[in-house]
Order: C-alpha cells, then sequence, then structure tokens
C-alpha cells in the first residue's frame, strides 16, 4: 500500500507524539506523590488521594465516542495537548497556595480527562496517518518513546528538583573538644571537619582522610530539611529555606533538632540549599509545562491531515448523550471510591476500638476528622457516616443516571456483552486483584524510600531516587520480554503461576528492608543493594504483568467486541489503583508504619494468587499471539 502523500513520514512526527503523550500521565499519576512528600504533607493521605488521579484513564473507553464522532483526530490532539500544556503549569503555580493537594489534585483532575481524550486522538490519528505495514515497524518505537517520556519525568524531573534541593556540607570547627567518627572498624576524632548529611545519618569529609565518616553515636537526621546551622553546641535545621538571621533568631516553626555537639563551635556556620522545596517544585513542574508546550507547537507543525481524518463536525445529540454517560460513570467511580474509603475507615475504628492496644491501632479514627481541612464537627464517626451517607447518595444517582442513558448506546451495548460473558464474575475479580499486591507496592515505595529514618524510611534523596526510577526502566523491559517470551513457549495455562509469583514474591525485599533485615550496601557512595532491589522489584512486575496482558487480550477476542473489550479490561486494570490506594492510605497510618503497610501487601498476594485459579481459560488461549518488543 503506498504512503498517502499527505500522510507524511512517520518519523518526524510519531516519536514526539508518543514522547509527549506519556508526560502528563507520569506527572499526574506518579510525580504527584514526591512532590507531596517534599511538602510535607501527611504520606498516608498523600498514597490515598493521588489514587483518585487514575480515574479518568481508567474511564478512557468512555471517552472514545467523543473523539470518534467529532472533529478530526488531529484536532482532538492538538486541543487536548493544549488543555494539558494549560493544566501543568497551572498545577505548578498550586504548590505555592495553602492547600498544595487539594488545589493540585482539582487541576490534575481536569488535566487527566484532557490527558485520557488525547490518548485515545494519538493512537487513532497513527493508525490513520501510517500504513498496515507502517504500524507494524514503528509499534517498538512508540512504545519506546513512551518509556523514555517516562524517564524525562521519573528521573529527569526528579533529578533537577533534586539538585535544587540538595542540603550542601556544613564546615564545622569545635573551639572545644572533639567529635568521634566511625569507618569500617577504623574510629578517629576531630575538630574540624565538614559535616554532610547522607541517607538520613550525619556523615563528615575528614580533608585528607576522606569521606563517609560516620558520626558516633550514630545521629538519624529528620526529613525535609534544606537549612542547617550551629548555634553554640547545637546543630538545627529546618525545613524552610532561611537566612543567617532568621536561622541565629530561630524563629520559624518548621525548627528541628539533629544533635549535640561535643562543645561550641567557633562561630556559627549556615548552609542552604538553593531552593525550598515549595519553590523548587514549582520551577521544575513549570518547566516541565513550558518544555511540554514548546514540543507540542513543534510537533504540530509535523503532524500531517491524513486523508482518512475526515472532519466530524459536531452532532449535538451524540456529544450530550456522551456527556451524560461519561458524568454517570464519574459519579460512580468517584463515589465508589469515597464510600468503600469511608466505609473501610468505620471498620477500621471498630476493630481499633474493641482492641485499643491491638494491631489495627493505627485505624482509630482522629479526632477531630478532618474533611479537605474542614472540621464538620460532627466527631470521627460522624463524619465518616455523613461522607458515606452523602456518597451512597452520589451513587444511587449515577446508577440511575446511567439507567437512562447507557441502553441503546454502542458503550452501553460493549459493557452489557462484557457483563453478559461467561465466567463474568471470576473474569472481574482477576482484573481488579491480580495486579493488587503490585499496585499497593507501587503506592507504598517511593514514599518509603524517601521518608527519613526516623519515619522508617530509607531517607533516599531525590537524586538518587531518579537513578533508581531510571534503572527500574530496564527491569521491567527485562521482565516483560522474558515474560512473552515464557508465555509464547509454554502456554498460559502452566506460566499463570510462575507468572504471579514472581511479581509478588519480590515484595519479601520491601518488608524486610523496612524491618532493617535487607543489607544496605554501598559502593562508592551508590546504594547497589537498593538500586538492585528496585531493579529486581520491576523485573518481577514486568515477568507477571505479562500474563494480565495475554489473558486480557484471550478474554476479549471470546466476545462479539474484542476491541471494545479490551479497552473495558484494561480500564478496569487501572481501577487497581484507585482501590489500592484506599488500602495503602488506611495501612500507612499516621505517622507511617511502613512494616505493617508492606505485611498487607504480602496479605493481598492471597487473593491475588488465587484469582489465576478462578478465570476461565481454554486451550484458545494458544491462539495469542506474545508481542515480545
Amino acid at each position: 500500500m503506498a504512503e498517502d502523500a499527505r500522510n507524511g513520514n512517520p518519523w518526524k512526527f510519531i516519536p514526539l507524539l508518543y514522547f509527549t503523550q506519556a508526560i502528563p500521565v507520569f506527572v499526574v499519576q506518579s510525580l504527584t506523590t514526591v512532590v507531596f512528600q517534599d511538602l510535607g504533607l501527611d504520606l498516608a493521605k498523600v498514597a490515598q488521594f493521588t489514587a483518585l488521579l487514575g480515574i479518568p484513564w481508567s474511564l478512557q473507553m468512555i471517552f472514545g465516542p467523543f473523539v470518534e464522532n467529532a472533529k478530526t483526530r488531529r484536532w482532538w490532539v492538538a486541543t487536548m495537548q493544549l488543555g494539558v500544556a494549560l493544566g501543568l503549569c497551572a498545577a505548578a503555580f498550586a504548590l505555592k497556595t495553602p492547600r498544595p493537594m487539594e488545589v493540585t489534585l482539582v487541576i490534575f483532575a481536569v488535566t487527566g480527562i484532557m490527558s485520557a481524550l488525547c490518548n485515545l486522538a494519538t493512537d487513532g490519528f497513527a493508525v490513520l496517518s501510517m500504513s498496515e505495514d507502517q504500524r507494524g515497524q514503528y509499534a517498538g518505537m512508540m512504545s519506546t518513546m513512551f518509556r523514555l517520556g517516562r524517564i524525562f519525568v521519573m528521573s529527569g524531573l526528579v533529578w533537577v528538583a533534586g539538585m535544587l534541593l540538595r542540603l550542601p556540607g556544613l564546615p564545622v570547627e569545635l573551639q572545644s573538644g572533639e567529635m568521634e567518627f566511625k569507618k569500617g572498624s577504623e574510629v578517629v576524632k576531630a575538630s574540624q571537619m565538614e559535616l554532610y548529611l547522607d541517607r538520613g545519618l550525619l556523615k563528615a569529609n575528614l580533608g585528607e582522610q576522606g569521606t563517609d565518616w560516620v558520626a558516633q553515636p550514630e545521629v538519624k537526621a529528620p526529613g525535609g530539611m534544606v537549612t542547617w546551622w550551629i548555634t553554640g553546641n547545637q546543630l538545627t535545621g529546618s525545613t524552610k529555606r532561611l537566612n543567617t538571621t532568621e536561622a541565629t533568631a530561630q524563629t520559624p516553626t518548621e525548627v528541628k533538632p539533629i544533635a549535640t555537639l561535643p562543645g561550641p563551635a567557633k562561630a556559627n556556620a549556615l548552609a542552604s540549599a538553593t531552593l525550598d522545596p515549595g519553590t523548587s517544585w514549582t520551577i521544575v513542574w513549570l518547566g516541565g509545562g513550558l518544555l511540554f508546550a514548546a514540543l507540542i507547537l513543534l510537533n504540530r507543525k509535523r503532524m500531517p491531515y491524513p486523508e482518512r481524518d475526515r472532519d466530524q463536525g459536531w452532532n449535538p445529540v451524540e456529544i450530550r448523550g456522551n456527556l451524560a454517560r461519561t458524568g454517570a460513570l464519574f459519579l460512580i467511580a468517584v463515589g465508589s471510591w469515597f464510600w468503600v474509603n469511608a466505609a473501610g475507615r468505620l471498620v477500621g475504628h471498630f476493630l481499633a476500638t474493641s482492641a485499643p492496644e491491638g494491631p489495627f491501632k493505627p485505624f482509630k479514627l482522629p479526632d477531630p476528622n478532618l474533611v479537605f481541612g474542614n472540621d464538620l464537627k460532627l466527631g470521627p464517626v460522624g463524619t465518616e457516616l455523613a461522607q458515606l451517607l452523602f456518597c451512597t447518595a452520589l451513587l444511587i444517582t449515577g446508577y440511575l443516571w446511567a439507567k437512562r442513558t447507557f441502553p441503546g448506546s454502542e458503550v452501553g451495548k460493549s459493557l452489557a456483552t462484557f457483563a453478559k460473558q461467561p465466567g463474568f464474575a471470576a473474569i472481574l475479580f482477576f482484573v481488579l486483584f491480580y495486579r493488587f499486591p503490585e499496585v499497593m507496592v507501587d503506592r507504598i515505595s517511593s514514599l518509603f524510600l524517601k521518608a527519613s529514618l526516623p519515619e522508617g524510611g530509607l531517607a533516599i534523596s531525590n537524586i538518587v531516587l531518579s537513578q533508581m526510577n531510571l534503572i527500574g526502566i530496564p527491569g521491567l523491559i527485562v521482565g516483560g520480554l522474558v515474560g512473552g517470551a515464557f508465555v509464547q513457549r509454554i502456554g498460559l495455562r502452566k506460566s499463570f503461576i510462575p507468572l504471579a509469583l514472581a511479581m509478588h514474591v519480590p515484595n519479601i525485599m520491601y518488608l524486610l528492608a523496612a524491618k532493617g533485615l535487607f543489607p544496605l550496601i554501598d559502593w562508592n557512595g551508590v546504594p547497589i543493594s537498593i538500586l538492585a532491589l528496585v531493579f529486581l522489584d520491576q523485573v518481577g512486575y514486568g515477568f507477571g504483568y505479562t500474563g494480565f496482558m495475554v489473558y486480557l487480550i484471550y478474554m476479549s477476542q471470546k466476545g462479539s467486541h474484542p476491541t471494545s473489550h479490551y479497552a473495558i479490561g484494561t480500564g478496569m486494570g487501572a481501577l487497581t489503583g484507585v482501590l489500592a490506594g484506599i488500602l495503602v492510605g488506611m495501612v500507612l497510618g499516621t505517622p507511617p508504619n511502613f512494616a505493617g503497610a508492606f505485611i498487607a501487601v504480602l496479605v493481598m498476594a492471597i487473593p491475588a494468587m488465587f484469582t489465576i485459579l478462578m478465570v476461565p481459560l481454554d486451550d484458545s488461549h494458544r491462539q495469542v499471539k506474545v508481542e515480545v518488543e
């Protein structure tokens, strides 16, 4: 098939199209967790409420009729990309508001909808712009560019923020006394040194004697500090970037004592990061948003006008129907999330009050029980009951709305045939819970790695976290390649249990690390054991995720609407992250209990393994072609 002259050369626009497609996905769904933790927000709420941002992508199939029945795919790509760019830039300024998380969540909810619409339009535009042969040739490149977009966000932007937040060394000269330091079996004392923090431990550079000397006794510094100084013999830090006068006066409320020195320093000293967390992430997010805008404007000039991408105009009746159906599902999705959240918190509170010193103690509701920073004056239990009643009303409204708008529509027919297929309950259970433990780990791991040592974390800086995110991508690719070849060789039925075990067993390493039983090995300042942990976890996830994707393909090919059923399956799979966020928020608690959270992850592996014994599967699964990229 000859290439349409109007389609242009795919190399000119396809790579950038899929690179930019990844940016809002990972900024909204993943980077927000890192940002909110740096701002010092409650970790349980961060894990819980950022999960809500996955809803737009979980309902992506519902947005299909918008893109298919109005304007052109090119118009949708260009318009939604511009909206996403505005959303990314607006979110940067939201970080400076009194309630950064709430404002950002609202902005990113809208941005997520535009990104989901853009994803659909991008895939459709790519199909219309290339011949069938070209689509096969460029499939691997499209996937690669999407992964590079993920690396840009989770490694590049995180690294830049880490450089801006890096706490410099603090030169110290004691007037009397000496500090003791240890490296290996060697112990030395010194009165002049440059103190620095390495993964939460106070260490020193002793000049000719080198670096990596650990203060004795060990000092585990609190997290989030961007300024530190000495007053008399007190080493103190702050989460605010201060000047010398402010540090000496110790006026800020964010002061955190670190250690008492053997004697007073010769002079007060102060070292401060380049910027405070709010300003740093505002600059990084704004810079990322402006770069995204520049890339999409550049690519807009390169994007062709395919002959097959015909302008559908606007069909008011169809648009109103699609809006109604989308609104109904959003009410159901959001109402369900808050309903399950409130019900879970009430059950946890009941168990906690029944046994005040038992394992459910962290689940006791706080008093006052705030809702987005507001006290409803209903008491801890009354607040959750009010939320439960309100969400019940939302669910009933959404159900009645859906009952009126879905019958007769293509989306309604697809959902109906999906729900009526044999073994639907088992398929739904599999789609929601096969990956549940690993999704929980994804919600917890970055919080755990970055949390300070006193909080029970590993005190990993953003710079090191960016390295871990970078090394995780090859692990995911390796796992996917091996998993694809494994399934292709012996079939899904025989490979399902090894695939599932490979995904869930590595999570034991996180529990060992949270318990202090995982070896923390450094090599020239690089935490190779933690990097290995992240790499192996991603290899296992990539390996096990193959089983999920192959089963979705098998399941969708059994029905009368294969494309729609596959889209519904992947959308419901995305809901796993939304549900996992509820449980993570409950088990993590305040202050965070990472060991308890990782135990919950391992417990959830039991129903995850059980799902593969329930799903209907016959020998036709061998006809599913496994794409190994």
